[in-house]
């Protein structure tokens, strides 16, 4: 009797202690743990690309969560994640889905942020999906087209460079090129040698011609400011002259002076015209006398 109170005895702590190693193998698989003060968070996305119930939650590379939920809401997808206790999130983190593997699989990447400011747990995050290899083939996809066009282009530039450079003349003109190109080095060369004295006494007389330049000039900088200076003031007097005859012509148009009360008053052009006319006339009666008997002088004196 008492062997077989021993054996139930044993049958249920084995069963109990089944049982909870069940529960704590099945809350790790599904991320639970009903004894932790667990923090959740609700994130937005314009698109989750597969992420799914139970994917990880990363922060700074470390798992630090899982994925509770995934529901759409008009065009926004939602996720909520549950965080570990000791998850310290500011106001400026960031949230990405990013891809875990190349078979596709999705885990959310949180960067915790620097800011002084705790995030607001109840407020509902921004997230950014930072894409993985199938919208780098969608993308590549929509490219296609023109990148086979671009290969074709390609195709086409080699084909032609390959037709030019197997052209034998051009060959032969490269070769005749680079031929004469390094006779005319070696040429240099023995130029430069034999003359190496005389370039070396120009560059010297060069030198020499340049300081000596420049000892005149600071010889006679006191004289060469003095002409720039008086070159100046001659430029200014100019000036002045100019504005004057400007201010005469004008007061001349204006008949401001009594040079263009004369030449702009109508009587004195007439008169003046009429004094002309009648010297023309007395001008002509004289030639045509002396042409003739001579200078006929009829004055009757009173």
């Amino acid at each position: 009797m008492k062997d077989q109170k021993k054996t139930e005895i044993r049958v249920g702590v084995t069963v109990i202690i089944s049982l909870l190693l069940f529960l704590y193998v099945f809350g790790w698989a599904k991320n639970f743990n009903a004894f932790s003060d667990e923090k959740e968070l609700s994130i937005k996305f314009n698109t989750v690309a597969g992420l799914d119930k139970g994917d990880r939650v990363m922060v700074n590379g470390m798992r630090m969560g899982f994925v509770d939920e995934v529901y759409s809401k008009g065009t926004k997808v939602f996720v909520n994640v549950t965080l570990d206790p000791n998850v310290d999130l500011r106001e400026d983190a960031t949230f990405q889905i990013m891809m875990l593997d190349l078979m596709g699989g999705k885990i959310i990447e949180i960067d915790p942020g620097m800011s002084e400011v705790p995030i607001d747990y109840s407020t509902v995050q921004q997230g950014n999906f930072s894409g993985d290899i199938s919208t780098a083939m969608a993308a590549l996809g929509s490219v296609q087209k023109d990148l086979v066009e671009v290969i074709k282009d390609v195709r086409v530039t080699f084909n032609a460079v390959n037709e030019l450079l197997g052209d034998n003349e051009l060959k032969n003109n490269l070769k005749s090129s680079v031929s004469n190109l390094n006779k005319l080095s070696v040429k240099l060369n023995i130029v430069i040698d034999e003359n190496k004295d005389g370039l070396k006494k120009l560059i010297e007389s060069s030198n020499e011609a340049a300081e000596a330049a420049n000892k005149l000039i600071n010889d006679n900088s006191e004289d060469l400011n003095k002409v720039l200076k008086n070159f100046d003031e001659l430029s200014a007097n100019a000036n002045q002259l100019i504005k004057k005859i400007d201010e005469l012509t004008e007061e001349t148009r204006s008949q401001k002076n009594n040079v263009g009360k004369l030449l702009y008053d109508p009587d004195f052009i007439g008169q003046l015209k009429q004094t002309l006319q009648q010297t023309n006339e007395l001008i002509k009666i004289i030639l045509e006398q002396l042409k003739g008997e001579g200078i006929n002088v009829d004055a009757n004196i009173f």
